[in-house]
């Protein structure tokens, strides 16, 4: 859907310093949109995007492995059903409670890792949001190490 730096860009820099703690960066102090740049920079190394998907709590790696079977991208209500919801809160709230030092799901440990973004796109039945990995960091993750089973059906036909 969106490139890494993109997705970064819609955070505040206190998002970008949970993200660099957990990829064991030291952020450096620039303003927003420079440590936006760089983090995105350094989070497409291979090298390092392989040892941080390796290092993902089984749950987590089982999302992002669904994720990754599915083309990098699923509706958001989907995915919360099937591993959990992501908190929304502001900077100042996220700040006081820590929330990624005890996430609540798997897809919120992949959020707090920026290994996963949210967006709104059209589709056939309007607007709706999906989850998604940044289109750029979707190309250096390793292959899903795990078969993520779908439930099996078919879409149900328009009402008449």
């Amino acid at each position: 859907m969106h490139p890494l730096l993109y997705t970064l860009q819609d955070h505040d820099l206190g998002h970008f310093k949970v993200i660099a703690e957990f990829w064991g960066l030291d952020l450096p102090p620039e303003p927003s949109l420079l440590a936006a740049e760089w983090l995105s920079a350094v989070m497409l190394d291979e090298e390092l995007v392989l040892e941080i998907a390796e290092s993902l709590p089984k749950t987590a790696r089982k999302a992002l492995d669904d994720l990754l079977q599915r083309g990098g991208r699923a509706p958001y209500a989907d995915m919360t059903r099937r591993y959990g919801l992501i908190r929304d809160m502001g900077a100042g709230r996220r700040d006081r409670t820590k929330p990624w030092r005890n996430p609540i799901s798997p897809l919120e440990v992949l959020w707090y890792r920026g290994l996963v973004a949210r967006a709104f796109a059209d589709t056939s039945a309007g607007a709706q949001e999906f989850i998604f990995i940044p289109s750029d960091l979707l190309q250096r993750l390793p292959a899903p190490i795990s078969k993520v089973d779908f439930i099996p059906g078919v879409k149900a036909p328009d009402p008449k």
